[in-house]
């Protein structure tokens, strides 16, 4: 999956691991890594006249200070929230800006706090580094996380990605049909376990599985990707409207059932 939904993700898992199980850790993959700086900013409320005409600190934090002052403020819980479809996004979800947007959920007693991410590319290849930014909006508004039936969730991916996987085969297209959507079936019955889960360790094995297919499955993408050449194979197949019925479908699910953080 594209770096923005995969950080989201699991900044959202792992501040549930700390908000229901008390264990403090943040995700490897964006552990001291020199490709990565990551920071939570929390705007400063300005509560005087005096306060508006000049220009205070923000309050600032790394991933793991996020986590604890967000516990510390007795935060009953965080979940994913996002945009609305937008046209092609199976494609455009691939770059950074692409697809629809994301932002994380803190729930509190009287209010909700909403955290957007927005990455910038600080530094150009073959050097890379994002600085990746959340920043804090407060909203009165009413969210409610979605209670998620695993056993649905699993079965529609499944559905999803048998249906694509004929397809490649269909088209041609063996390579995608073996080593992504087979191999992601395999991985949410259980036939092949991934190396590592996405997930923190408190989520439920069928959780696991899904977010682990949906790693090990996900084919969008520009140059070289499932959106590259299969799309011609399709046509010469006279296979177009499958191709596009069942890349959307497969793509759609995989966006809902991100929400199996939530729990």
């Amino acid at each position: 999956m594209n770096g923005e939904l995969h950080h989201i993700i699991l900044i959202t898992s792992y501040t549930n691991a700390l908000l229901n199980q008390g264990i403090l850790s943040e995700p490897e993959a964006y552990t001291n890594n020199v490709h990565y700086a990551v920071r939570f900013i929390e705007p400063h409320e300005r509560k005087s006249l005096l306060k508006f005409f000049s220009k205070p600190a923000n309050n600032e934090f790394d991933t793991l200070k996020w986590m604890q002052n967000i516990k510390d403020r007795h935060c009953k819980g965080a979940f994913l929230i996002n945009s609305n479809k937008i046209k092609d996004e199976a494609v455009t979800s691939a770059f950074v800006g692409g697809g629809r947007r994301w932002a994380i959920v803190c729930v509190f007693e009287h209010f909700n706090e909403i955290w957007v991410p927005n990455w910038n590319l600080a530094k150009e290849p073959p050097n890379t580094k994002w600085d990746i930014t959340y920043t804090k909006v407060i909203s009165y508004d009413e969210y409610k996380s979605v209670k998620y039936n695993l056993d649905d969730l699993s079965q529609r991916l499944r559905i999803a990605l048998s249906n694509i996987s004929k397809l490649a085969e269909e088209i041609s297209e063996m390579g995608w049909k073996e080593r992504f959507f087979d191999k992601g079936i395999k991985c949410l019955i259980g036939e092949q376990a991934e190396e590592k889960n996405l997930l923190p360790e408190h989520y439920p094995v069928s959780a696991q599985r899904i977010m682990n297919t949906i790693s090990c499955s996900w084919v969008f993408g520009g140059m070289g990707s499932w959106n590259d050449s299969p799309p011609y194979s399709a046509h010469c197949h006279g296979k177009e409207m499958e191709y596009h019925k069942y890349t959307n479908e497969l793509y759609e699910c995989m966006m809902g059932e991100c929400g199996c953080v939530d729990l």
